[in-house]
């Protein structure tokens, strides 16, 4: 194994949005053994800079941010080195503010790690505590450059909210749903898949040197694109059926027992029998 890809938001960080120490000792473990940890999610770089740095997870180690936008890494003075950006085309985007506008749902327009948001209310307040970043409040159709994602809030994160929208959205652009009344809207053919695959394979790293380990439906893309794949035991029921094995959720330290049997190369037996067979059943399938 040469590289382990993780997802952040209720995998990486427990529900106060915090590393804990168990999970930190086994991140800096992992890496130490020569196993690369790369961090994907759908935040922006500028919020994923302060959990890169303070982990560690700094050049040669790469990152994928914004949904699979943007693939870069930060130097060790906190310098962003962008190595692969995908943004949405300029019309489109322009084109999904406006729809959004007119239905009262916030636009927050990523640019590198800038973050535009089209008004400051309760949910985008809300989500600049819990990625600790606060936006520039502006008009995102101000914006010169396009953005590598757009996240859309609903208000009242009301998921129908979106019906009439959808319907409408151009053909070179997709949705990702993270989490209720939120979509994340890329470039088409864009995603954390499609970023960290690229990631792996400039590298020379095949898909049976990779694992994974995620909580949302937007992992399953990950999850295909390696042979081990590791889902949180507070995950949805498709997600763990999905995965070669799953472990603790998030506030139980499930992402440091998961790197810790990566390392060992098997299930450890707090994971539980069944997850051990699963496991094994993987490995065997990845070898023949």
């Amino acid at each position: 194994m040469r590289v382990v890809a993780v997802d952040v938001d209720g995998t990486l960080l427990d529900s106060h949005h915090q590393i804990s120490q168990p999970t930190r000792a086994a991140v800096q473990a992992t890496q130490a053994r020569g196993v690369s940890v790369v961090l994907c999610s759908s935040r922006c770089p500028g919020e994923l800079k302060g959990i890169l740095l303070d982990l560690g997870l700094t050049a040669p180690t790469p990152f994928v941010a914004a949904q699979g936008g943007l693939t870069g890494r930060y130097d060790n003075a906190g310098r962003l080195q962008v190595e692969r950006e995908h943004r949405l085309p300029l019309a489109s985007a322009r084109a999904v503010v406006a729809a959004a506008a007119a239905n009262g749902i916030a636009v927050n327009w990523y640019d590198g790690e800038r973050w535009i948001a089209s008004q400051l209310d309760a949910a985008v307040a809300e989500e600049a505590r819990i990625v600790g970043h606060d936006p520039e409040v502006a008009d995102p159709l101000a914006e010169a450059a396009p953005p590598h994602k757009l996240l859309l809030i609903a208000p009242g994160l009301r998921d129908d909210a979106f019906d009439g929208l959808l319907r409408r959205l151009p053909g070179d652009l997709a949705v990702h749903r993270s989490k209720a009344g939120y979509l994340e809207v890329t470039a088409a053919g864009v995603d954390k898949a499609v970023a960290f695959d690229q990631l792996c394979a400039t590298r020379g790293i095949e898909a049976g040197q990779r694992a994974a380990i995620g909580d949302g439906l937007n992992d399953l893309g990950l999850f295909a694109t390696v042979a081990t794949s590791v889902a949180m035991g507070h995950a949805p029921e498709e997600v763990r059926r999905q995965a070669s094995l799953v472990t603790a959720g998030n506030d139980d330290h499930g992402t440091a027992k998961a790197l810790e049997t990566l390392m060992r190369d098997r299930a450890a037996p707090s994971l539980g029998p069944a997850d051990e067979v699963r496991y094994r059943e993987k490995r065997e399938e990845t070898a023949r």
